[in-house]
C-alpha cells in the first residue's frame, strides 16, 4: 500500500504541474509553488494524523485517506482540464503570481492534506510495532515514486492519453485493495478468488474504456473550456514538451502554447515590420535562421523576400501538420516550400551540436522571457551561441514589446539588460522602436537608427526591382537568384498591379511603407526609448547563472496588474544589496538557533532546526538542476518525472542500505552533509554535456546522488530520535518544512535577485557552519 501511495502522489503531482502550465503561469515559479504547497499541506496532513489516530485502529485510516486522495485528486485535474479557462483574467492573458500562487495552494490542499494523512497514520502505524524506524517509511514510498517517474516519463506522456492516464491513477488502489480481502479468514478462500477476478476483470474493462472514450472525452473538455475564451477550440494537443491550443472566431485563429496567446492567423503588420528591418540590416542576406514561432507571417514575409535557405528549429515539428490547417492560405502553403528547412530539435541543441553554415539573418521572436525556458534564450552564453553561426556581415535581431507612446520603467529595465547582455557579445547594438522593439547587434557595422538610411535602402530595392521586373517579361519569373521578383514593393500605395506584370500573385507591403519608417525613427520616438534605457545603463548583464532578466519580465508582466506583488518584485529586484543583507543575517539567526538549541538540550528543536536545513539544501538541489536542465534542453515537462524518480531513487537506495546496516557510523552523516554540499556545487559549476541523451544521464546521476544524501541525513538522525516521544514525526514534519523554505528561497526571491551562484555559495556556507553540530549530533 505504501508503494501505491507513492505511486500515485507523484503521479497526480506531475499531471498536476503539466495542467499548471496551461492554467497558470506556466514557468518555473509555479513548479515550486505547486512543490512547495504539496509538501505543506503533506505535513499538515501527516501531524494532523499522528496526532488524532488512535494507536490500536491507526491501520485502518491509511486505505480511506488515500483513496480520498486520490479521488479527489481526480476529480481536481478534470476539471482543471474542463475549465481551465476560465482561471485567467482576460483570454489569451496570464495571471498574476500572487493569484497563480493561491490557487496553487488552494488545488493541492485537500489532495495532498488526505496523502499526508495516509502518511501519518503509516508512520504511527510502523513506529507502534517496535520494529521500524521512521525513516522506513521512505522506502515504500520512494520506491512507488520511482515507478511513477519511470512510467510517466516513458510511457503515459509519449503516448498522449490523459483520459486513460487518469483512469490508470484510480486503478492503483482499487488494484492494491484486493489484497486485503485474503486478510480476512471469514471469508473462503475461493470465494475471495472469485470476487478478486471479478474486480480484476472490471479494472481492465474501466481501463479500455477509458482508452476508447479518450478521444470523445477530450473534445468534451475542449467545447466546456471554449466557453471561456473569445473562440471555439477547434485543437488541443497534449504534447510531451508543450500544451498547443487553437481557436477559431471569425474566420481567425488564435495559437496558444501553455496557455499564453501567441499569434495570430492574422497578424501580419507586426511580421512585415520583422522582416524588412531584419532584411535591410544586413548586405545580400540568402540565408535565415529563425527562432520562435514564425507560422502566422513571419515565414511567409522572409520567403517573397527569396531567401534561399529558411531554418526553422521546432522541437514539436510533428505538430505543424495539425495546425496547419488553421493558418492563412498563404502560411500553410509557406511551410512546404523548397526552401523552407524545420528541423526537429530545440534551437541552442541544434546550434551547439550541429556544424551548421553561418547564417546572415537570424531573428529570435519568442516574447518576453518570463521563464527560465525562454530566459536561456537571453543570456550571454547563448548571444555567443549566436555570434558563432552568424555570418560575417549578418545581422541578429531580437524582438521585445513595443510602446506607442511612453515608455514605461519595467519595459526600459528589460530592454537595458537585453543591450547590456548582447554588447557584451556583439561589438553593435541598435534600438528600433516599431511595433514592437527592435535589437539589431552586428560585428561588422553599427546600424543606424536615422530614418535616411532606412529610406535609401527602401527606394533603394525598389528602383532595383523596377529594373528586374521591367526585364520579367523576356525571362521565366521565380528564377532563383532573381532576388526581388517575387517582392517588388512598386505598388505599395496602389491597389492593382502595372498591367505588364506577369506575376501571378505580387506580393504587396500592406504595412511597412515611408510614413511608417518616418514614425518609428522620428528623432523624439528614438530619443525617448534611449533615454528609457540609459536609466538602467548600470544593470549587470544576464547569464544562464544570474537570470536577471527572468526577474525583470516577472516584474513587467505583473506591471499590468498594478497589485501588491508588483510592489513587492519592485523592492525585492531594486534593492539587492539589501536582500543581500536580510539574507545573511536571517542564515547567521538560523546557524546561532540551531546552536544554541543543542547546548539548552531541546532535542526536537535542533533536529527540527538540522533537518529543515538538510531538506531545504536538497530541495534547492533539485530545482536548481531541473532549471540546468531547461537550459541546455529547453522544456521541463516532458522528463520532470524521471528528474523525479532520479531524487526518489536515491532516497530508496540510503533507506534501504542503512536500514539493513547493523553498524551506525558516526561519520556517515558529516559525510553526507558534504557530499551534499559538493554536488550542489557541481549542479551550480559544472559545464554540462550538449546531446541530450547526454543530459539526461547527467542529470539523472546527479539527482540521484542528491536524494541519496538527503535520505542519508533523514534516516540517521532518525535514529537519532527513536528514543524521543513524537521524534519521528517532528522528523518528518521538519523535512517537508524544509522543502517549503527551499521552495520560497528558490522561486522568486534569490535567483532573480543576485543569481544561482550566490544561492548556492550560501547554502553551502550553511553547511559548512553547521558541520559542528551535525558531528555532534552523530555521536
Amino acid at each position: 500500500m505504501l508503494v501505491g501511495l507513492g505511486f500515485t502522489t507523484l503521479f497526480t503531482q506531475v499531471f498536476l504541474i503539466r495542467e499548471a502550465g496551461v492554467w497558470l503561469r506556466g514557468n518555473e515559479f509555479v513548479v515550486a509553488a505547486i512543490l512547495a504547497a504539496w509538501l505543506m499541506w503533506a505535513a499538515t496532513g501527516c501531524v494532523i494524523s499522528f496526532y488524532i489516530t488512535p494507536g490500536k485502529y491507526c491501520n485502518k485510516w491509511i486505505y480511506p485517506a488515500w483513496i480520498a486522495s486520490v479521488i479527489v485528486s481526480i476529480i481536481e485535474l478534470i476539471l482543471l482540464r474542463c475549465f481551465w479557462a476560465c482561471t485567467g483574467k482576460l483570454p489569451g492573458e496570464s495571471i498574476n503570481l500572487s493569484h497563480a500562487a493561491i490557487l496553487s495552494i488552494a488545488t493541492t490542499a485537500l489532495p495532498c492534506l488526505l496523502s499526508g494523512f495516509a502518511t501519518g497514520a503509516a508512520i504511527k502505524s510502523l513506529k507502534d510495532s517496535g520494529k521500524k524506524l521512521v525513516a522506513y517509511i521512505y522506502l515504500p514510498e520512494t520506491i512507488g515514486a520511482l515507478i511513477a517517474g519511470v512510467l510517466i516519463t516513458f510511457f503515459f506522456i509519449p503516448l498522449q492519453h490523459w483520459w486513460f492516464s487518469v483512469a490508470f491513477l484510480i486503478s492503483i488502489p482499487l488494484f492494491l485493495h484486493l489484497g486485503r480481502w485474503g486478510q480476512r479468514p471469514s471469508i473462503a478462500p475461493l470465494r475471495t478468488l472469485k470476487r478478486a477476478s471479478l474486480r480484476i476483470l472490471l479494472i481492465i474493462l474501466f481501463l479500455i474504456a477509458a482508452w476508447k472514450s479518450n478521444g470523445f472525452l477530450e473534445h468534451l473538455s475542449q467545447k466546456t473550456s471554449s466557453r471561456f475564451l473569445t473562440g471555439k477550440i477547434v485543437l488541443d494537443i497534449d504534447s510531451p514538451r508543450e500544451r498547443f491550443t487553437v481557436t477559431t472566431h471569425d474566420n481567425e485563429s488564435a495559437f496558444y502554447i501553455n496557455g499564453r496567446l501567441t499569434g495570430s492567423s492574422m497578424q501580419r503588420e507586426s511580421a512585415e515590420e520583422i522582416s524588412w528591418y531584419s532584411f535591410f540590416s544586413a548586405e545580400k542576406p540568402e540565408t535565415a535562421l529563425l527562432i520562435g514561432f514564425p507560422y502566422n507571417g513571419l515565414l511567409r514575409e522572409f520567403l517573397q523576400k527569396n531567401f534561399s535557405e529558411i531554418i526553422i528549429p521546432e522541437p514539436e515539428k510533428n505538430l505543424i501538420n495539425k495546425f496547419s490547417p488553421f493558418l492563412s492560405p498563404e502560411d500553410s502553403k509557406a511551410l512546404n516550400s523548397p526552401h523552407v528547412k524545420i528541423v526537429p530539435e530545440d534551437c541552442r541543441t541544434f546550434l551547439q551540436t550541429h556544424k551548421n553554415s553561418p547564417h546572415d539573418i537570424i531573428v529570435q521572436n519568442i516574447g518576453i522571457p518570463e521563464s527560465y525556458a525562454s530566459s536561456r534564450l537571453y543570456s550571454k552564453e547563448w548571444f555567443k551561441i549566436i555570434a558563432k553561426h552568424l555570418a560575417v556581415n549578418g545581422t541578429f535581431t531580437v524582438v521585445l514589446p513595443g510602446s506607442a507612446g511612453y515608455v514605461p520603467d519595467d519595459l526600459a529595465r528589460i530592454l537595458s539588460r537585453t543591450i547590456i547582455t548582447m554588447e557584451s557579445v556583439f561589438k553593435y547594438v541598435t534600438i528600433i522602436p516599431g511595433s514592437s522593439t527592435l535589437l539589431i547587434a552586428s560585428n561588422t557595422k553599427k546600424v543606424p537608427d536615422r530614418p535616411d538610411y532606412w529610406l535609401k535602402k527602401w527606394r533603394n530595392y525598389s528602383a532595383d526591382n523596377s529594373v528586374k521586373h521591367n526585364a520579367a517579361a523576356s525571362i521565366p519569373p521565380f528564377i532563383k537568384g532573381a532576388r526581388g521578383i517575387l517582392n517588388s514593393n512598386l505598388w505599395t500605395h496602389t491597389n492593382n498591379p502595372p498591367a505588364h506584370s506577369v506575376r501571378r500573385q505580387p506580393h504587396f507591403s500592406r504595412w511597412f511603407n515611408e510614413a511608417l519608417i518616418n514614425d518609428n525613427l522620428n528623432k523624439f520616438r528614438v530619443a525617448q526609448f534611449t533615454n528609457a534605457c540609459v536609466q538602467f545603463k548600470f544593470l549587470p548583464a544576464h547569464k544562464d547563472l544570474s537570470p536577471f532578466l527572468y526577474g525583470d519580465a516577472l516584474l513587467y508582466s505583473e506591471a499590468r496588474f498594478a497589485g501588491t506583488t508588483h510592489k513587492i518584485l519592485s523592492l525585492l529586484y531594486s534593492h539587492n544589496s539589501t536582500v543581500m543583507i536580510i539574507l545573511f543575517i536571517i542564515l547567521i539567526l538560523w546557524a546561532g538557533t540551531t546552536y544554541a538549541s543543542g547546548i539548552a538540550n531541546f532535542p526536537k528543536a535542533q533536529i527540527w532546526f538540522l533537518m529543515t536545513t538538510f531538506s531545504a539544501v536538497g530541495f534547492i538541489g533539485e530545482m536548481t538542476l531541473l532549471v540546468r536542465f531547461v537550459i541546455e534542453r529547453g522544456n521541463l515537462f516532458y522528463s520532470i518525472g524521471l528528474l523525479f524518480a532520479g531524487f526518489m531513487f536515491g532516497l530508496a537506495i540510503a533507506t534501504y542500505t542503512i536500514e539493513k546496516s547493523k553498524t551506525k557510523n558516526r561519520l556517515l552523516l558529516p559525510a553526507a552533509i558534504i557530499i551534499l554540499c559538493l554536488t550542489l556545487c557541481a549542479i551550480t559549476f559544472l559545464p554540462w554535456p550538449v546531446l541530450p541523451s547526454h543530459v539526461m544521464i547527467f542529470s539523472f546521476v546527479l539527482n540521484t546522488i542528491c536524494g541519496l544524501c538527503v535520505g542519508t541525513c533523514f534516516t540517521m538522525l532518525a535514529h537519532r530520535v527513536q528514543n524521543i516521544k513524537h521524534g519521528g514525526i517532528v522528523l518528518y514534519a521538519a523535512d517537508l518544512c524544509g522543502a517549503l523554505i527551499g521552495g520560497l528561497l528558490f522561486s522568486i526571491i534569490i535567483p532573480p535577485v543576485l543569481g544561482f551562484g550566490f544561492l548556492t555559495a550560501i547554502i553551502a556556507g550553511l553547511l559548512i557552519l553547521l558541520l559542528p553540530a551535525v558531528f555532534l549530533i552523530s555521536e
